[in-house]
Formats: structure tokens, C-alpha cells, sequence
């Protein structure tokens, strides 16, 4: 049934390239053969920076993630991952300084080279599921 939506995601995707980083690349590649459209779930992208040595080839394979991904979603960041997060992600000036003051439920999406600022809405029972400002 190719038809139906599928989607895999890996949240906190950085945390297990130790062990599985091959064969979550392998799985990302397949999985449009499946009709299958993949997420990965970074809290900070500097966490890619803990995977494998600097030049390894497995730091090489967990950037090489980020690189393949043709729409990305970034909200607000903290001033101290501006910098590293407009890098990585090839940002214009515009894009990082809109960063920081994203409000809630905001985000920057970067579909290939243009990029959008999307408020996103939510149904009550959404919100009551998602909302993390009291945590």
C-alpha cells in the first residue's frame, strides 16, 4: 500500500551513531523505495560534533546525513548555537538572526534553497500532548 503516508523517525538521532550509524544511513536510503520519508530529530546540531573523531569516517557519515536532507526545520536556538547551527545548515545572515527570535510553535523551514517562516497549529488534544513550556 504505497499510497498510505509512512514515516520513520529517529529523535535524538545523534545519540546512537556508536552503534547503528550504518545502518541508519542504509535504512535512509531505502526507505523511498518504500514510500517511506525519514526525520531526524536533533536537539542541538553540535551534537553531531560527539559522534566519531574529528576526520573519522563516521563523523563523516552522520554529517553526511544532515547534507542529504532536502527540507529542514529548525526552531527557536539559544544564542550560543547560532553560529554552529547557520554553518552547518548553510543559513544566510537573515535566516540565523530570525533564529533566536522564533516564538513558540515557530519555525524556519528550508525546503532545498528556499526558506519559510511556518507557524505551526495545533488542535487542543495536540497541544495538551506536545506543550513543554511547563516542563
Amino acid at each position: 500500500m504505497r499510497d498510505e503516508p509512512k514515516w520513520s523517525a529517529a529523535h535524538d538521532a545523534a545519540a546512537p551513531f556508536g552503534h547503528v550509524g550504518r545502518f541508519l544511513a542504509e535504512l535512509l536510503k531505502l526507505a523511498s523505495d518504500y514510500g517511506i520519508a525519514d526525520m531526524l530529530i536533533f536537539h542541538k546540531l553540535s551534537d553531531l560534533d560527539n559522534v566519531g573523531d574529528q576526520g573519522s569516517a563516521m563523523r563523516a557519515l552522520a554529517s553526511s546525513l544532515l547534507a542529504n536532507a532536502e527540507t529542514r526545520i529548525v526552531y527557536r536556538q539559544e544564542s550560543d548555537q547560532l553560529g554552529s547551527t547557520a554553518t552547518a545548515l548553510g543559513l544566510t545572515g537573515t535566516e540565523q538572526s530570525l533564529l533566536p527570535t522564533l516564538g513558540t510553535g515557530q519555525g524556519l523551514w528550508r525546503i532545498k534553497h528556499r526558506s519559510f517562516v511556518v507557524q505551526h497549529q495545533l488542535h487542543p488534544a495536540e497541544l495538551e500532548l506536545f506543550d513543554t513550556t511547563g516542563r
